[in-house]
């Protein structure tokens, strides 16, 4: 899978170059990667998780760099990054596994449809590589965070109608609203992604 051999050669080339990580992790497919449904010109999403062991700061700087590095080998493989949408380089989707259960336990209380397609999204997480135990923690979470939100039944019809196609960026792609392509730039790929109002109070 070119997808997820992109992934693997990014980390591969971290541990040589930053040394090994200094906690468990486990980097995360989502939505049609997650699937298995990702050619090389989809849109690709992807998340880090990681243990909160040893120095905090060694270990967010770490696991930053090497969000990055792989979301920049995917972008160099042909896989395009939607600029509103889980990146592992993004400071947002890199996070220990606190983080994420913080953003879960919001999540599950909203009832937008920004929100419930995005947990569409994490409904399909798979491992790429790193920790199963940890994934397996990380998806117990997802899935608590689908069965318990108060929303989603209904919210998913309404959001099947307007879930991101896997050729996003097309100019007649509802989501984009303007007509303008969701897809980053090149310029825009190298920084750490935009800001999501879902985590917004």
């Amino acid at each position: 899978e070119a997808h997820d051999l992109a992934a693997q050669r990014a980390i591969d080339r971290s541990r040589k170059e930053l040394g090994r990580e200094p906690a468990a992790y486990a980097l995360v497919a989502l939505g049609p990667a997650g699937r298995l449904d990702l050619l090389p010109d989809r849109a690709s999403q992807t998340a880090l998780v990681y243990e909160e062991e040893g120095p905090a700061e060694r270990g967010s700087e770490w696991f930053a760099r090497l969000g990055t590095r792989v979301s920049l080998s995917l972008s160099d493989w042909g896989f395009s990054l939607l600029a509103d949408a889980p990146q592992c380089s993004s400071a947002l989707w890199c996070k220990p596994l606190s983080v994420w259960s913080s953003y879960f336990a919001g999540w599950k209380q909203k009832s937008d449809l920004e929100t419930t397609r995005l947990l569409l999204q994490f409904a399909d997480a798979r491992l790429i590589q790193g920790s199963r135990t940890l994934f397996e923690r990380f998806r117990c979470q997802v899935r608590g965070c689908l069965q318990e939100s108060r929303f989603l039944p209904q919210a998913v019809v309404d959001a099947r109608k307007q879930i991101v196609p896997c050729s996003a960026g097309r100019q007649d792609d509802p989501v984009a609203g303007n007509g303008q392509s969701p897809l980053l730039s090149g310029q825009q790929r190298h920084g750490l992604g935009q800001e999501s109002t879902l985590l917004q109070a």
